[in-house]
């Protein structure tokens, strides 16, 4: 179609330039014969009756043209509505997204402070635990060098509590000797300076303190008895 139209506008362009040429011929040629003047005449209207149909034809090309560049401007202002339609429809998804980001963005600011004094709070909290921490440490560590001390102290105590032990085991040794051989001593003076009764048979401590104005108690502790069983021939201190 764009090159018939093209043919036809050339065609058109022509034209005028091809009566030019037919006009003037006739001048040049007023001294020629009859008969050449009257052969180009046939060529003229052949180009007007060419130049008539291709100026038809190019009056229904422009007629569809026409037609069709209405066919694309109402296609065009279809689309132009669609687009308006379109483009409204974004601003209006563009604004309620704009405000559900800003509802959602002061909704998620309140959330942050919310946690950033809930932070600020455990970073505190952490802070005076760290500290606690820091002063049991150093509890600890004085306690535990105060218990390495007294476990000194208390190796030093035993070895003390070893050698008095040993000492007091020594002095309990010789303090029973002593008393050992005191007590004999004493026996043997007690029974040489005091009075004795040999027991005899069908004796007993009552009968033997009765019979000496005595009781059995004191017969019991001058002869050291634990009990009252006596044996016929035993030797009793009398008081």
């Amino acid at each position: 179609m764009n090159v018939k139209f093209s043919f036809l506008m050339g065609t058109l362009i022509m034209f005028p330039l091809l009566n030019c040429m037919s006009a003037t011929y006739p001048n040049y040629s007023a001294h020629s014969n009859l008969p050449n003047q009257q052969s180009t005449r046939p060529v003229i209207d052949n180009n007007t009756i060419r130049f008539k149909n291709s100026l038809a034809d190019l009056k229904h090309e422009l007629s569809n043209h026409e037609a069709e560049i209405r066919i694309f401007e109402n296609k065009l202002h279809n689309q132009e509505s669609s687009l308006d339609q379109i483009r409204q429809q974004i601003v209006d998804d563009l604004e309620g997204q704009r405000e559900y980001t800003r509802a959602m963005s002061i909704n998620l600011e309140g959330k942050i402070d919310t946690l950033d004094k809930a932070v600020n709070s455990l970073m505190n909290d952490l802070r005076q635990l760290k500290n606690h921490a820091n002063d049991s440490v150093n509890v600890l560590a004085q306690y535990k060098q105060k218990l390495v001390d007294v476990e000194k102290i208390l190796e030093v105590q035993d070895q003390h509590i070893s050698s008095l032990e040993a000492a007091l085991h020594s002095l309990i040794d010789v303090w029973q000797a002593r008393e050992t051989a005191t007590q004999e001593i004493a026996n043997k003076q007690a029974i040489n300076s005091s009075k004795t009764y040999k027991v005899q048979p069908g004796d007993s401590l009552e009968k033997i303190a009765k019979a000496n104005k005595t009781t059995v108690k004191i017969l019991r502790e001058c002869n050291q008895l634990t009990s009252d069983l006596i044996v016929v021939g035993q030797l009793l201190k009398l008081p």
